[in-house]
């Protein structure tokens, strides 16, 4: 596939870094790069541990890309986080 949609798929199915992220969307989907970091301040300590990295990766209009790399799956976590950058961006 050499469509911009098989591309994008195999992207997709290998997509497993932040880096792979911000070249499907800078590169793929033209969304426009930022690598501002997203403020943890009055966070819980519990969450910001968890976390190793929380990045806005790109923008297009008001949807933003964001990238969280976390070193346990936990559900309690996991909604801590979305909860805390929804409310945010």
């Amino acid at each position: 596939m050499n469509t911009v949609k098989g591309q994008v798929y195999d992207k997709l199915r290998n997509l497993n870094s932040h880096e792979k992220l911000t070249e499907l969307f800078c590169s793929h989907l033209n969304y426009q790069y930022s690598g501002d970091v997203v403020s943890q301040r009055d966070w819980k300590p519990q969450i910001v541990n968890s976390i190793h990295n929380l990045q806005l990766v790109a923008t297009h209009d008001d949807f933003h890309i964001i990238f969280c790399g976390v070193d346990e799956l936990l559900l309690g976590i996991e909604r801590s986080i979305v909860n805390k950058v929804g409310n945010k961006s």
